[in-house]
């Protein structure tokens, strides 16, 4: 997308050029602070998705020190911005630049593994050199077809323990995420089912136990309280509109302009594909009853008017709700951060497009 004319600190927020990228930063630490007591009362660990927003000032406002990255790139950077405690979801298909070596000797790392051949390419780099950082491993459950990893059922609990005595490697635990599709009910059948397996199975006692971490994206979900999980990747729970009573709050948004009016009940704004993600559907209009996107091109919105909005003159402003945000960071170069409505600073999105 083109790059934004950045407007003076103090401007208003429907004063920034558009499209335009922002958080409230106000409301986005009020909710954290509601995600950590609730974590605090389950005393379950909880650690911050940093493919979400992928600017590490954000998670330095929140005072957040362990993150979970999608990449070893994304990784580098938030090694780069002071971060020690990082787990990464998957290894890069090709290191040749040596990026993992290079984030090994930065930080204290955990990377998500997914077959024996992974295992078997990350213990011999460790023995290449050496390095007083930790190396944790998280083996991919897969509880789906569609996921990656190995089922349940063929965890080789011997080969384990043999793995965990390797040098260079301090813990291996493990790592799933619940299917997409299920209800609440298969979710909590599950996870009972997986608590009774690691029970029977482990052949450690209950203070030296295997990791076992999960993915959640509500407050509500269960494998927030189910007592084997040892560690929660937020993913984002602090975006979730029930935390802190917030419904209607807009915590952050895209900022889009009406650009022509060629029906009564239409309007094109200047946000399209190019400036905020439809992958997983089109956004959601904040404050603006009746009126929804229809489809969007490359550079403009279908903007459908209801009753209440038939108004909207050109020009006027208005405020998208993406439905994915990390795609949507991932269009930006910068973050516009907010207190008040108005702007405080400008924020670089240090880890758009890190994919190795």
């Amino acid at each position: 997308m083109e790059r934004p004319i950045i407007k003076p600190i103090g401007s208003p927020l429907r004063d920034l050029d558009t499209p335009a990228l922002f958080i409230d930063k106000d409301q986005i630490i009020r909710n954290w602070m509601a995600v950590k007591s609730s974590f605090l009362a389950t005393g379950t660990r909880v650690r911050s998705n940093g493919s979400v927003f992928r600017t590490p000032a954000i998670y330095h406002m929140l005072e957040v020190t362990s993150v979970y990255v999608d990449t070893v790139s994304e990784g580098l950077v938030f090694a780069s911005a002071g971060f020690e405690d990082i787990t990464v979801g998957r290894m890069p298909v090709s290191d040749n630049g040596g990026l993992l070596e290079s984030l090994i000797s930065q930080s204290n790392l955990t990377i998500c593994i997914s077959s024996k051949k992974e295992f078997e390419y990350l213990k011999d780099l460790t023995e290449t050199f050496s390095t007083s950082n930790e190396v944790n491993i998280l083996i991919r459950v897969s509880l789906e077809h569609a996921q990656m990893g190995i089922e349940i059922e063929t965890i080789d609990w011997e080969e384990i323990e043999e793995l965990s005595s390797s040098n260079g490697f301090h813990k291996i635990g493990f790592i799933f995420r619940l299917p997409i599709e299920s209800t609440l009910d298969q979710n909590i059948a599950m996870l009972d089912d997986l608590s009774g397996y690691f029970k029977e199975n482990d052949p450690c006692n209950s203070m030296t136990q295997h990791p076992v971490v999960a993915f959640a994206s509500s407050i509500t979900d269960p494998q927030i309280t189910s007592s084997f999980i040892t560690e929660i990747i937020e993913d984002p729970l602090i975006l979730e509109p029930s935390i802190n009573n917030q419904e209607g709050a807009v915590p952050f948004g895209v900022l889009s302009s009406v650009m022509s009016r060629p029906e009564p009940a239409l309007a094109l704004i200047d946000c399209g594909q190019k400036a905020i993600s439809t992958d997983r559907g089109v956004p959601a209009i904040s404050g603006m009853r009746g009126a929804h996107i229809e489809k969007m091109s490359a550079e403009h919105g279908f903007l459908i008017l209801g009753p209440e909005s038939s108004s909207l003159n050109l020009g006027e402003k208005i405020v998208l709700s993406p439905s994915d945000i990390g795609d949507t960071f991932n269009l930006y170069d910068y973050v516009n951060v907010l207190s008040d409505e108005k702007l405080t600073a400008i924020w670089k999105v240090e880890a758009r497009g890190k994919y190795v």
